[in-house]
């Protein structure tokens, strides 16, 4: 598709490796939106001619229920007759699923995965998260990616899963080997594939271990609440388990440490709302809502379109790629008022940072509830703050908003 002209401005295919994206998305997201909501844009698999991107508020909702966008890539069409099934994904992941595999599974995974199981493992998130603390120098600076956001997802995830603190520190640097954004900064692309690769088995092949254990000695963890409630799903095999073991993880971790890492940007930038949040005059609950609105951790989802249909007046054709930008629906002025700034008491802040319908984030309540129990131990125990060095920079994958390195100052209170 030519380069589009609307009146005297001329809006380019959006390309998320330019470094004009890179350097603001928010600015990109911001043009595209009033100019173009409804965009073909260049892909990021090359293989691909284009893809569509969805930029508004409205839009990205309606995408992310509407059925007629899956995960699964549909094969070629056949003329006259039905769709074909849909081409088998080469795994068994949640995400890459759609119904009616989909729904058995996230099913059982949801009945796992309840809140009452996530509240009862608060006790030991704050005790990992002030063990970190602890771990600081009496001042900074600090890199708070590496030494907490990094640190705290893993070793956390480790422990609902199921594994005794021994078990969890070795699979938590595991993670970190595989996952960590500051670790894969001066690797190779065959290095962080390398790496990638031998966690992924060693980690594996510590979930089996952990099914086998489980399986004798229940405990009240989530690997016990998965093996003994799969067959009132379906009779989803141990490889399946261990899979999206994997996934919650991997998922849960990449998240988790945006949150944290972005979050406490943008509370190191906003002193006045730490005070405020200090003094409890804002509640921990909408505080979280809003740094995820804020600086979404997952920027964008990807859907398969299942189904000829018009978004926007455009026509979108069975096989099309198309990305719903969740950090411009979060920033969408049409949903939310003055959404450049920071509000930590936002009120009706229905965010779609979680993604929404039938792929909504499972693991959501826990990310929250790690961020909470975070945030209001660093405030409590940590104080002077304030960036330091120069200006954080970020990633480049454009999928995740994430940071490198967050250098900080502060002073470390009495317990």
């Amino acid at each position: 598709m030519p380069d589009l002209e609307l009146g005297s401005f001329k809006l380019p295919r959006l390309n998320l490796a330019s470094p004009q994206f890179q350097a603001n998305p928010y600015r990109a997201y911001d043009i595209y939106r009033a100019r173009e909501p409804v965009h073909w844009g260049i892909s990021q698999n090359p293989d691909l001619p284009g893809c569509w991107y969805l930029f508004r508020y409205s839009d990205v909702l309606a995408g992310l229920k509407d059925p007629r966008l899956g995960r699964e890539r549909p094969g070629p069409s056949l003329a006259n007759q039905s769709p074909d099934p849909f081409a088998v994904p080469n795994n068994d992941w949640l995400i890459y699923r759609d119904p009616p595999y989909h729904t058995g599974l996230r099913d059982w995974l949801k009945n796992a995965l309840t809140q009452q199981l996530v509240e009862a493992f608060r006790p030991r998130l704050e005790d990992y998260a002030l063990n970190l603390i602890g771990s600081f120098p009496p001042a900074g600076p600090v890199d708070f990616i590496s030494q907490f956001a990094e640190k705290l997802p893993a070793v956390t995830l480790a422990g609902l899963l199921g594994f005794e603190p021994d078990k969890a520190s070795f699979f938590a640097r595991c993670a970190i080997y595989m996952l960590a954004p500051s670790w894969q900064i001066n690797r190779s692309p065959f290095e962080q594939e390398l790496a990638y690769s031998r966690a992924y088995a060693t980690l594996s092949h510590l979930l089996r271990d952990l099914v086998a254990e489980r399986k004798s000695v229940p405990r009240p963890d989530l690997m016990t609440r998965l093996i003994f409630t799969q067959q009132q799903f379906r009779a989803f095999d141990e490889a399946e388990l261990v899979s999206n073991a994997l996934l919650f993880l991997i998922t849960g971790y990449h998240v988790a440490v945006n949150l944290l890492g972005n979050g406490w940007l943008a509370l190191l930038e906003h002193p006045a709302q730490v005070e405020q949040w200090r003094a409890g005059i804002l509640r921990p609950g909408p505080a979280v809502e809003e740094l995820l609105r804020y600086e979404s951790p997952l920027q964008m989802v990807d859907r398969w379109v299942l189904q000829d249909l018009e978004i926007g007046g455009k026509n979108f054709r069975r096989g099309d790629r198309v990305y719903l930008i969740l950090g411009a629906a979060n920033r969408d002025p049409a949903r939310f008022q003055q959404p450049g700034n920071l509000e930590l008491d936002r009120e009706k802040n229905i965010h779609l940072a979680f993604g929404a319908g039938l792929h909504t984030c499972l693991g959501a309540n826990f990310v929250r509830l790690q961020a909470a129990v975070a945030f209001n131990l660093l405030l409590e125990r940590l104080g002077n703050l304030e960036t330091v060095g120069p200006p954080p920079s970020w990633q480049t994958n454009p999928n995740f908003r994430a940071l490198n390195h967050l250098l900080f100052n502060y002073t470390l209170k009495e317990a």
